[in-house]
């Protein structure tokens, strides 16, 4: 069983990007019920990206919302140009010039939806 909430690889997908890409996401939890910080609600997003060629970009982003990560990109590319995973449903990459969030929502994988919902209930 893995520790990741959500976990997938995704093939090359041209011209929008010739690489693979492994993406995962899980909660930030305190080792101790005793740490000052188990208030703290945090999400970490894991990306791994392999080129068709070169060396794999590896990066991990924290947020203590989730939306800042879905939005975030996940890899830069040389020519000035991010990636983007923009529909974990119906697995829609995009990519645009800068590296700022993407513009619009992007609704997490249900995985993470339902995550979500479990953490509405016991706030």
């Amino acid at each position: 069983m893995s520790r990741w909430l959500y976990e997938r690889d995704f093939g090359p997908a041209p011209p929008i990007h010739p690489g693979k890409v492994y993406v995962a996401y899980e909660l930030l939890e305190p080792l101790d019920s005793a740490e000052p910080l188990r208030i703290v609600r945090a999400w970490v997003r894991l990306v791994i990206y392999d080129p068709p060629t070169g060396s794999r970009c590896t990066h991990v982003n924290v947020a203590s919302r989730l939306n800042d990560l879905l939005q975030a990109n996940l890899q830069s590319f040389d020519d000035g140009t991010s990636l983007y995973l923009v529909d974990y449903a119906d697995v829609r990459f995009e990519r645009q010039k800068g590296s700022d969030p993407w513009p619009d929502p992007v609704s997490p994988p249900v995985e993470l939806a339902r995550v979500i919902d479990a953490m509405r209930t016991t706030i």
